[in-house]
């Protein structure tokens, strides 16, 4: 049964008690039955140079299939399925065709242990508990919809009326607070009237994570989407660190530049279309796209795993203002056999 919400969850529909609203999803201790006498001491294990030395980001944990985001009852749901912990220190967005798009963050920042997953409620204003907000006011919520994450981080608006203290209606009180006659808060309405009333780019990657071990090149489309109604243009950039080659550019770039310091900065200009809603409230909205492509050639040392940097976009907004987005870092793990070598003729054996 597939249960549909119009718009996003009304506050006299929320079910606080922790069974509606669990934080930390994890499985029950189990009962080994050795004695804490006959336990076994933890040996330290030789550092692995292409294993992270902490969490890594929610986009490479998707892109590696070690995390999936889904919809329950009046949260987001995010099942950490792989071996390390997934970092949650920031306002993503999440796309579905299924379900209500989605503006997930924290004002602090966690982690999802590996092995366990994290329930996001709707709507609520606490910096050590993550939440989410309503992307479209014309699609419907679903229970079982499932989500796609290419990096993108919420645009600086977005980022702002989730993530800030605000009164864009100047009634003196705090709009995540404010409740609304639809049983709302002046938040959620602060994000449907922003989508619809500007250009937000969002920037991500098809992939934003890759193995070059045995290959040491990499196909990388960066994926810039118009999320806002209004029709804008927009730079946007990619640093590469040094030793990381660009090459084969498609389309060409507005600039290459190189800074001095080994690094290659790429910029193109992107314009887009604003979004269009749905024919029905059942229908996702359809949003204007731009592929950046570009070949990416490893000439470091194949010994250790690489993190790069976010992609950029920058723009003039409707309102005159200039505004800000980015996504997540580029991710190269390169971790050659000992006995690798290159021969004389550049091959790799």
């Amino acid at each position: 049964m597939i249960l549909a919400f119009l718009g996003c969850p009304g506050s006299g529909e929320v079910d606080k008690s922790d069974e509606a609203w669990p934080e930390w999803e994890q499985g029950d201790a189990v009962d080994s039955g050795v004695p804490p006498e006959a336990s076994v001491p933890e040996v330290e294990e030789e550092y692995d140079a292409c294993e992270p030395e902490g969490c890594i980001e929610v986009a490479e944990a998707v892109d590696r299939g070690f995390a999936q985001v889904s919809y329950g009852i009046m949260y987001l749901r995010i099942d950490n399925t792989g071996p390390y912990p997934v970092c949650f220190e920031d306002w993503y967005v999440f796309f579905s065709d299924d379900s209500q798009d989605a503006l997930a963050g924290i004002p602090g920042s966690s982690e999802i242990p590996a092995g366990s997953s994290l329930s996001i409620p709707y709507g609520l204003f606490d910096e050590t508990r993550e939440t989410w907000w309503c992307v479209e006011e014309n699609q419907v919520t679903s229970r079982s919809g499932s989500y796609d994450y290419d990096g993108a981080r919420a645009p600086d608006r977005l980022f702002t009326f989730a993530n800030d203290e605000t009164d864009q209606d100047g009634d003196l009180v705090e709009d995540h607070v404010d409740g609304e006659d639809d049983g709302l808060v002046r938040t959620q309405h602060n994000v449907w009237d922003e989508v619809q009333d500007e250009v937000l780019f969002l920037v991500g990657r098809e992939m934003n994570w890759f193995d070059l071990s045995e290959v040491r090149t990499a196909a990388v489309a960066v994926r810039v989407t118009n999320l806002g109604r209004a029709d804008g243009t927009a730079m946007v950039s990619e640093t590469l660190p040094p030793g990381w080659t660009p090459s084969a550019y498609d389309p060409e770039p507005a600039s290459v530049t190189r800074p001095g310091d080994g690094s290659t900065v790429i910029t193109w200009a992107v314009t887009l279309q604003g979004a269009i809603n749905g024919d029905s409230t059942s229908d996702p909205s359809e949003y204007d796209v731009a592929l950046l492509r570009y070949a990416l050639d490893y000439e470091n040392d194949c010994a250790n795993r690489g993190v790069g940097f976010a992609p950029t976009a920058r723009w003039t907004g409707v309102d005159g203002q200039a505004h800000d987005s980015e996504g997540s870092p580029l991710v190269i793990e390169c971790c050659a056999p000992e006995d690798e070598f290159t021969g004389p003729d550049g091959t790799i054996h």
